[in-house]
């Protein structure tokens, strides 16, 4: 485990207009506590996404500081990448896939087998373990996307809206599923997603998202112990909550600037 902290963070992206920028992060700041489930909710194109990255070190930060448990680096510490997209590589079979995950942690080779058997049949793709990922669905390679993240049992576990692309039975079962892995494995995870029921099913603490350039509206514990289940009107509760802070937010951003007389 590892509290993650994002401080006064800016960045910004050349506009596909071909002039200026396009302001995504301004001022951003976010801390995750260690061992802790957060969810990061917003609108689509907010800025989600490139906290992520910038806190796995794939993007960097104009301005502002990054910090993994108290260090600037990820050094002595593991961490788990789950994207949008499942990211495979295509040339490799599916175990193949996360032994390369596993290779790259520096687990001994003799481990493989037991690590990747556990979290194949986790996902249900035990039967697929020597297919190359093309010849799988897409949802069925998003669920390998998933073992692969989870498979070295990190410290920290990045997820950027990684269920979006299954089925919600699937879904459904590996948001439970997940709950229990990490909660085994004592991970922090930060989770990224505009799914609000799905926020209140799986966070300790929500943090709502503005529309670009992003800021925390409101962030709150879920008031729910667990085992959860998402039908529970507690958690329908939540997501009212929260649905109902994205709307105002938007509506708000979507106000005419007034104009001085």
């Amino acid at each position: 485990m590892a509290t993650i902290e994002l401080t006064n963070i800016s960045k910004s992206f050349p506009a596909q207009s071909g002039t200026g920028q396009l302001n995504v992060l301004d001022d951003f700041s976010l801390t995750v506590n260690d061992g802790e489930f957060l969810c990061l909710l917003g609108p689509s194109g907010c800025g989600k996404s490139t906290s992520l990255d910038i806190l796995a070190g794939l993007t960097h930060p104009d301005l502002g500081s990054v910090t993994v448990g108290g260090r600037s680096d990820w050094a002595g510490l593991s961490c788990g990448y789950v994207f949008q997209r499942p990211q495979l590589l295509n040339w490799r079979t599916v175990r193949q896939n996360l032994e390369f995950a596993l290779a790259g942690k520096g687990v001994a080779r003799a481990e493989w087998k037991e690590y990747t058997d556990r979290y194949l049949e986790l996902v249900g793709l035990t039967d697929f373990a020597e297919s190359y990922p093309l010849s799988l669905s897409g949802g069925m390679q998003q669920r390998v996307a998933l073992a692969r993240g989870l498979v070295i049992e990190p410290d920290v576990l990045l997820m950027d809206e990684p269920f979006s692309s299954l089925d919600e039975l699937t879904a459904r079962r590996l948001r439970v599923e997940l709950l229990e892995i990490v909660a085994d494995q004592l991970t922090t995870v930060l989770f990224v997603t505009h799914n609000a029921l799905e926020a209140a099913f799986l966070a300790d603490r929500i943090c709502v998202v503005s529309p670009r350039p992003a800021r925390i509206v409101e962030q709150f514990e879920v008031p729910v112990g667990r085992p959860r289940r998402p039908e529970d009107v507690a958690l329908v509760e939540v997501q009212q909550r929260v649905l109902g802070l994205l709307d105002a937010d938007a509506q708000l951003a979507d106000e005419p600037i007034p104009q001085s007389t």
